[in-house]
């Protein structure tokens, strides 16, 4: 193929693919993040890419892998995979592909630090059930972010309810 990702409009450059989308889509096409959060599809039959939307504020953020609503409307993500995301609270992203609309369902890391003293720190696997109504991801963290040494340690595992009014498709 002779098709390359798009420009990143905020590194200015064509940055690797890091996620891609397991199936395609029914027009064809595959949802990718690059390395830098950079959201766009990629249609291999026509060799031809069609951004879309930075993941999170205006630099991006690298995001490890996202899943895909039942019937492909939204994609769900954790940006800053590999550590610090605590930093923007831990956002659980739902990106609206019918609309190019971002909205974040929850902000993890003040809950659980409050609650727990616990610190998501970066989000690896995420998955949503086939009714689309849960979501389930993990992440390593800390207790509490002055704990010492990096965020990799310390994994816990999420389920997060998607309520009715926020995934019709």
């Amino acid at each position: 193929l002779s098709v390359q990702s798009p420009v990143n409009p905020a590194t200015g450059k064509r940055e690797p693919i890091r996620a891609h989308s397991a199936a395609k889509n029914p027009d064809g096409s595959y949802w990718c993040f690059d390395e830098f959060g950079f959201i766009f599809k990629f249609f291999p039959e026509q060799e031809r890419v069609e951004p879309h939307a930075i993941n999170w504020g205006r630099e991006g953020k690298y995001t490890a892998n996202f899943a895909v609503s039942p019937k492909g409307r939204y994609l769900y993500y954790l940006p800053g995979s590999h550590n610090k995301m605590h930093e923007y609270g831990t956002p659980v992203v739902q990106y609206d592909t019918a609309l190019g609309r971002k909205k974040v369902l929850a902000f993890l890391n003040p809950f659980y630090l409050e609650t727990y003293g616990y610190s998501p720190y970066g989000a690896y696997g995420i998955e949503i059930d086939e009714s689309g109504e849960s979501l389930f991801f993990f992440t390593n963290g800390q207790f509490s972010t002055r704990e010492l040494g990096s965020g990799y340690g310390r994994p816990a595992l999420f389920h997060l309810h998607i309520p009715a009014s926020e995934r019709v498709e």
